[in-house]
């Protein structure tokens, strides 16, 4: 059987996580990992560490091109098993390690989601943690349009202190299905990172996320 395919068993001690990190072996840095990744494939966990000793610089780390080819080689295994913020790690290192056009695109997918984080950190904190997509409805409720059936829960204005930009709502920009349109077209010779982008924005859309309750409103109206 494959090594990699392997099933990780037995937790680690995680009580030195974060003590004197330099200190640490590679695994009791990555303790919690492990431990987490028990019952899973151990190519989840090597995969954090082939990120680690590549961002450390490590003289027994993988190369960009080798990095891919072991993700691509497990790339259901690994990407069904990361959440958004190893899935970040990945897209990163692919932005500064990768080969070819593969940079610039991980590049624009990690500066799309990253961003996003901060739009939802501020949105979060500026609303006391107030707005999700089980509620989103009733503080923004949808009212009908001269559209029959169509329903908005605003209507643009102009952005103070931006001249030109406005608003955008649910039923009257084009901005969001532009934007995935040209994504699509990027990726469309990369299964890898249209695989990984499918993955992060099912998971964006699917929590309470700007893209969550964009998402909401624009099924809903």
């Amino acid at each position: 059987m494959d090594k990699e395919l392997e099933i990780i068993k037995g937790t680690r001690d995680t009580s030195h996580v974060g003590i004197n990190r330099e200190l640490l072996t590679m695994d009791q840095h990555l303790a919690k990992e492990w431990n987490d990744d028990i019952g899973k494939p151990r190519c989840i966990y090597n995969i954090k560490v082939a990120i680690v000793k590549i961002r450390r610089k490590q003289s027994d780390a993988l190369s960009g091109a080798q990095f891919e080819n072991y993700l691509i080689k497990y790339q259901e295994e690994i990407l069904s098993n990361c959440n958004q913020r190893w899935l970040l790690s990945i897209v990163d290192t692919l932005a500064d390690y990768g080969t070819g056009e593969r940079r610039i695109h991980a590049t624009w997918i990690g500066t799309y989601y990253k961003m996003s984080i901060l739009h939802d950190s501020l949105w979060h904190h500026a609303t006391d943690w107030k707005f999700n997509r089980n509620n989103i409805t009733t503080f923004m409720p949808l009212i009908p349009t001269d559209d029959k059936g169509m329903r908005i829960y605003a209507h643009n204005k102009p952005i103070p202190g931006l001249k030109g930009a406005y608003t955008e709502t649910n039923l009257e920009t084009d901005l969001v299905r532009n934007v995935q349109i040209r994504l699509d077209h990027a990726l469309e010779n990369d299964e890898l990172l249209t695989d990984i982008r499918n993955r992060l924005q099912d998971m964006y859309i699917n929590a309470d996320t700007s893209s969550g309750l964009w998402n909401k409103l624009n099924n809903e109206g």
